[in-house]
């Protein structure tokens, strides 16, 4: 009897911008934390890593809460210069568009607002900025009818260190609080990368009022290990109907908790390329096959990190190669944030013999690895400690790096193309 399966590009879906309900994983506290801060008194941060399950997290809740949502992307407000308009166009639909005696150029386009005209077009529109968010707060409210309305400003870190949008973001927070916008009950959801955006406007005398009308939930990060031996069972057993035995499932999803951190759009990727392998070998799991699944999810999602770790490693062969051990040690660290003496610490147990009485200089290698035009490190915010500049990097690092047979030196491993 042969079994019917689905496609595997429909259960494990990285790109997908939609809610995947069959693979959804739930964060009961951010879901919760979510909602009360969306729905309080304030406008409310959803921050993380790229591919933490951000977005798929603020549409579920949004969904699961009847919430009518417009989202309105940082990219397009960068691209026309203007974050009003962005919102504009995503509350008004096309035809809802009035027209009078204005044009806006950007970049060799003519855009109303970051509405859409163009040149053939002809159309003129012109709506000072205030009137024009009014009354995109307005249309907002109507077609939203009784249900609770969100603006969500998605991919933050587009605008993030563009002073003037990030200004206009401050002013657009403070006018919401003017009662011809406050009655029409729509609230901002800020959602993107950065996780100092309380910090920023505290710093800036003319908006430091912002930071008190905004609520920060905390940061997405990676999914715990019940919930990763969670997704690798659904995935494989449930969808695929792949029939592992319990030793299976906890073998490929600790395989896929040390190479992609939990991070939920790198476990979607990583297990798409393992499901393919599991199918090109007519549906017969090996463990063998997790090391090809390496080498594609290398290839195929990790390119750039490489291109950061081999340029971080030692440019000539040293007795010890210690700037290698120290990136081996950072490949062993559970903790986003580190400082010199735990890196060290690490160093000194996994390579004894080369480490014995020498000073090692732990924290001058990871401010070398933090400096340069494409640093593998960054200082974190609030303490003298480092972390990784994308956590793509640490994951590349757990892929490619191998100790040599004495356990004393580091190696890049290779495989066969």
């Amino acid at each position: 009897m042969s079994i019917i399966r689905p496609n595997i590009t429909e259960v494990f879906t990285p790109r997908s911008a939609e809610v995947n309900a069959a693979m959804y994983i739930a964060r009961p506290h951010h879901q919760k934390e979510l909602k009360r801060a969306v729905e309080g008194s304030l406008h409310a941060i959803l921050c993380g890593e790229s591919g933490s399950g951000k977005s798929w997290l603020q549409r579920h809740v949004a969904q699961q809460e009847g919430w009518k949502t417009y989202y309105a992307n940082a990219g397009n407000a960068a691209r026309y210069k203007t974050l009003t308009g962005t919102i504009a166009n995503a509350v008004f639909d096309e035809h809802d568009r009035e027209w009078t005696e204005y044009t806006q150029t950007v970049a060799g386009e003519v855009g109303a607002f970051g509405i859409g005209a163009s040149t053939e077009a002809g159309r003129k529109y012109e709506v000072k900025t205030r009137e024009l968010l009014l009354r995109t707060f307005k249309k907002a409210r109507e077609k939203a009818e009784s249900a609770f309305a969100v603006v969500v400003i998605d991919n933050l870190e587009a605008i993030f260190k563009k002073p003037d949008l990030m200004e206009e973001l401050g002013n657009i927070i403070l006018l919401l609080d003017d009662p011809d916008y406050a009655k029409h009950k729509v609230k901002l959801l800020i959602v993107g990368v950065p996780a100092e955006v309380v910090e920023y406007y505290q710093q800036i005398d003319n908006l430091e009022t912002v930071a008190n009308r905004l609520k920060e939930i905390p940061a997405v990060t990676g999914l715990n290990w019940g919930q990763i031996d969670d997704f690798v069972r659904r995935g494989f057993n449930g969808q695929l109907k792949m029939g592992f035995s319990v030793e299976q499932v906890t073998e490929v999803a600790r395989h896929v908790e040390h190479v992609t951190l939990g991070i939920a759009q790198r476990m979607h990727e990583y297990c798409e390329i393992l499901a393919y392998n599991i199918e090109d070998s007519a549906w017969r799991y090996d463990p063998g096959l997790l090391k090809n699944a390496d080498q594609r999810f290398l290839d195929n999602c990790l390119k750039k990190a490489y291109a950061v770790v081999d340029a971080s490693m030692n440019e000539r062969k040293t007795k010890a190669g210690r700037r290698n051990q120290v990136l081996y040690a950072l490949g062993k660290t559970a903790k986003t944030e580190f400082d010199p003496n735990e890196v060290e610490a690490i160093v000194r147990k996994e390579f004894p013999g080369s480490t014995a009485n020498t000073a090692l200089a732990v924290g001058q290698t990871l401010a070398d690895l933090a400096s340069g035009d494409a640093p593998l490190l960054r200082r974190a915010t609030k303490a003298a400690n480092d972390r990784f500049a994308d956590p793509r990097y640490l994951m590349c690092i757990r892929v490619v790096l191998r100790k040599s047979s004495d356990g004393e030196k580091v190696l890049k491993a290779t495989w066969r193309r």
